[in-house]
């Protein structure tokens, strides 16, 4: 392909100008929609403007291989992966570049047990952003500015996400300076489902017993690191080295005893939850351990619920010292409600929060919450919900830091109430009219009012 533009007044070529060649050959065994492999070579040359001509810049050799190794009713496995080498004009040394994706898909031939597992690896950047923040009118924004020296500057490590819609009166705007770092990229994922229902049927007593759990495990593992010297890091479960710029790791087990029904259900969740951003100004890392037991079981029009959860919350920024922390939380949370028809709805609830800081200043939160809320709706396409919750707080610690505005959600220490009401009406067929407003009062602070009103069209 040739690409050329010339401006006549300057008798000269327009940057836009290229030029390039691509030789390849493919070939494979097999069939596309069953098994196949395919292996392929292509030879790229590319021309650009240089000096008012065009020049060969770059030219790369390009490998790849495609294939289905498995593809049957219980079972399927694919490979794809790529590899190419490029070499600059201006530059003696060569670059390196591996992409490659595998999935792999297995279940029993009952259903009982399927599992899914994809690996992905590829060459890429990863930009270094700046940002700032800008004010802007209450409820457009999403950060709150906590001046926590107390100098009237607005410094970066002084703003965090707020917890209300009228203290949103901050966005976070990057900045157009950027500067990329040449990285390798890993990400595994595999899901594991169990699923016993089927035995149900069963005439032996304890497969009967069985078939009333369920076991869901995700894992989710996806990294950034430098690459250095045309070196792949494939390996996705290497955490600790000094090249990693970015890390995003999920994992969660559920395990289910009469999931989906309203008896003597029970769930068991673990989750283990890091991540690692680099920034403009340094690193920040976010670890979350959460142990937690929910239980439901309705008799007539009750149902009662609750929750008990272990929490173990992590936070370590490299330079904000404010932003390090170590929430350990224990929480009881024990709901009733009434259903009176038609899915209308009465609930009553506790929650008992015990929150502790075991770095830094040692902050503690014990927090009692009383609330009832309450959910209507009728043939006319009407619908209200509405809420009152009461809290009391016993904070030890400053109230006017970061960490004790994370701690108590934004709420103060002492006597804290919120309300707040939603109503949703079809006006028309084509007209529907959302109405939300929330308040909260704190002891020695007047009542702050929030609320919006929606008229939505659908044509």
């Amino acid at each position: 392909e040739d690409n050329s533009k010339k401006n006549i007044i300057t008798d000269s070529l327009t940057l836009n100008s290229h030029k390039y060649k691509s030789y390849r050959v493919k070939s494979g065994i097999g069939e596309k929609e069953k098994l196949f492999v395919e292996i392929g070579y292509n030879h790229i040359i590319n021309d650009s403007v240089v000096n008012n001509s065009i020049q060969k810049v770059n030219a790369s050799n390009n490998f790849s291989i495609n294939s289905q190794l498995i593809n049957n009713s219980n079972s399927k496995l694919s490979i794809f992966s790529s590899y190419r080498i490029l070499k600059r004009t201006s530059d003696e040394k060569k670059e390196k570049f591996l992409n490659s994706k595998i999935i792999y898909f297995k279940k029993t031939s009952d259903d009982i047990i399927k599992i899914n597992v994809l690996y992905e690896s590829n060459s890429g950047n990863l930009a270094q952003q700046e940002y700032t923040f800008i004010e802007v009118e209450p409820g457009i924004g999403n950060y709150k500015w906590i001046d926590i020296n107390e100098n009237n500057i607005q410094e970066l490590e002084e703003f965090e996400i707020a917890q209300f819609e009228d203290e949103g009166i901050y966005l976070r705007v990057l900045l157009p300076n950027q500067r990329f770092i040449k990285t390798y990229q890993n990400k595994f994922s595999q899901s594991l489902n169990i699923n016993l229902k089927r035995w149900s049927k069963d005439e032996l007593k304890f497969k009967k017993i069985l078939s009333h759990f369920q076991n869901q495990t995700q894992y989710l593992i996806q990294k950034q690191s430098a690459q250095d010297n045309n070196q792949f890091d494939l390996n996705p479960f290497k955490t600790s080295s000094e090249n990693l710029l970015g890390l995003t790791m999920n994992f969660r087990n559920s395990l289910f005893f009469n999931r989906g029904k309203e008896y003597y259900s029970t769930t068991y969740n673990f989750t283990n939850n890091r991540s690692k951003n680099s920034l403009s100004f340094g690193n920040i890392q976010n670890d979350i351990l959460t142990h937690q037991l929910t239980f439901k079981h309705k008799l007539n029009s009750f149902l009662f619920s609750s929750l008990i959860s272990f929490d173990n919350k992590k936070s370590k920024s490299e330079n904000f010292e404010s932003k390090n922390y170590t929430f350990e939380e224990i929480k009881y949370t024990p709901k009733f409600t009434y259903f009176i028809e038609n899915n209308n709805k009465i609930d009553i609830y506790y929650q008992y929060s015990n929150k502790e800081n075991i770095i830094g200043n040692l902050e503690i939160l014990r927090q009692n919450k009383f609330g009832i809320s309450s959910s209507f709706s009728n043939k006319n396409k009407l619908a209200i919900n509405g809420e009152l919750n009461y809290y009391k707080n016993k904070f030890n610690g400053n109230p006017n830091s970061i960490i004790g505005y994370i701690m108590m959600e934004g709420l103060q220490s002492g006597d804290n109430l919120t309300w707040a009401l939603n109503i949703q009406k079809k006006v028309t067929k084509y007209v529907d009219l959302n109405l939300n407003y929330y308040a909260r009062k704190s002891d020695n602070n007047s009542v702050i009012h929030n609320g919006t009103i929606q008229l939505k069209a659908n044509f």
